[in-house]
């Protein structure tokens, strides 16, 4: 991450420790770390790709996520449930 190279080896994400969830769909991907904070990475709204992994704008403590091909879905820390995108 934070290249536009593909890799043909599997690789850590370095800017990124303590992951207790992550989660893949379309053209992006996610994670919530295990102070409860989500990162995403991949195509951004408009076209614009993420190349390394930036904390979402949400103001929740993160518990469970996963992505669709345009959007993704997460729950709370109180079992509330939102969408982005």
């Amino acid at each position: 991450l934070g290249d536009t190279l593909n890799a043909s080896q599997p690789r850590p994400i370095e800017s990124l420790s303590r992951i207790q969830t992550i989660a893949a769909g379309g053209n992006q991907s996610g994670c919530v770390s295990d102070s409860n904070q989500l990162f995403i990475w991949g195509s951004g709204g408009g076209g614009k790709a993420i190349l390394t992994p930036a904390r979402a704008p949400v103001d929740v403590k993160v518990e469970k996520l996963a992505f669709g091909s345009d959007f993704y879905v997460f729950s709370d820390s109180t079992g509330k449930a939102w969408v982005l995108g």
